[in-house]
């Protein structure tokens, strides 16, 4: 049997070494260090299995160059809120919007110049009533996947774009301006053909090889901000829990006397009501406080049927919700020491 020679450290049994993927976010102005893109794809699909991942494999069968009411319908796949009046801009002044003077190549191959007509094609329809670039980029992507990136308001222009992010939660503003548009494209450009990134997209696309470029940076940093930024959803009787906004609370309604509280995100709290017509809903400010508790049941016309698009939770506004009054109540004394106002004539 051999023996080590006297003298000679036996050697150390190999480790493998495990490389977290990074992509640097912020077109040089506002840096980011995203690392484990790789596991933040993979998070992409379990979260988004039934919602984004269903936006991406969705085959548009509209024509190419043109922008139909039916075009709408998928963006709400993708947390667009969209709504009504939006789909009446479309049908009156859709077919004013020629898509064919779009560059055809990606995004990150474009021209200075190319991207002003983006930036141009995209505030052509953010000019249309209800229709901010959110709204509009989820449109339009579906046309141009590699092209037209999702510009979301929270995430892109709230976060992304936003140097005091993530100590400052983002903003909902809902953007309609070209110029800022076209500095959105000018960002997601950068990032997208900056050195430090190149090697990293061959790599991502070995995961999702159906993904444009552009797809890739929204999957990823979507998954990030909702990592930094959660949505907070509220149980009587604990300490508010936090979860992602990519799962739906309204899913997440287990029994009755669960309290969940919408914060940033329209469209959830909107398929909450939808979905519990005999519950009920307390309108609160920003930061609840007890002398703003108005109470009403979810199918009070001022909780849904009112609003602009980000009124009911994305600007002043919170709402809190429960298919138990007695739940809602034991909340309010919880959380601000207070009592919910039913002076509304739905209650």
């Amino acid at each position: 049997m051999a023996t080590l020679s006297r003298g000679f450290a036996q050697p150390a049994p190999s480790v493998p070494i495990v490389r977290l993927v990074e992509l640097v976010y912020g077109a040089g102005k506002i840096d980011r260090l995203v690392e484990d893109v790789e596991g933040l794809l993979r998070e992409w699909r379990e979260k988004e299995k039934d919602w984004g991942q269903l936006y991406l494999e969705y085959e548009p069968v509209t024509p190419k160059d043109h922008v139909l009411v039916e075009d709408l319908a998928v963006t709400m796949l993708i947390n667009s809120r969209v709504a009504a009046r939006a789909a009446t801009a479309v049908y009156t002044v859709g077919d004013t919007l020629d898509l064919s003077v779009l560059p055809d190549k990606p995004l990150e191959e474009t021209t200075d110049d190319e991207r002003h007509t983006v930036a141009s094609v995209i505030g052509t329809m953010t000019s249309w009533p209800w229709i901010g670039a959110s709204v509009a980029t989820k449109t339009l992507h579906k046309k141009r996947p590699a092209l037209i990136p999702l510009l979301d308001n929270q995430a892109i222009f709230g976060a992304y774009m936003n140097a005091r992010w993530p100590k400052q939660p983002s903003s909902m503003e809902t953007i309609k301006d070209v110029s800022r548009i076209k500095e959105a494209l000018d960002w997601i450009t950068y990032d997208l053909t900056r050195s430090e990134n190149e090697a990293i997209w061959p790599e991502l696309r070995t995961i999702e090889p159906e993904r444009s470029k552009i797809e890739l940076f929204d999957m990823i940093w979507w998954i990030y901000f909702r990592r930094l930024e959660p949505v907070e959803r509220a149980l009587v009787g604990s300490t508010p829990a936090i979860s992602s906004a990519l799962e739906s609370p309204a899913e997440k309604t287990g029994h009755d006397e669960e309290v969940v509280l919408f914060r940033g995100d329209d469209t959830a709290y909107l398929r909450w009501i939808s979905d519990h017509p005999t519950g009920y809903v307390l309108n609160a400010e920003r930061k609840p406080r007890a002398s703003y508790l108005k109470l009403h049941r979810a199918t009070c016309t001022w909780m849904s049927g009112r609003g602009q698009p980000g009124a009911y939770t994305e600007r002043n506004y919170v709402k809190i919700c429960s298919m138990s009054l007695t739940a809602l109540e034991q909340w309010a004394r919880e959380a601000v020491n207070g009592t919910p106002d039913s002076r509304c004539a739905c209650t």
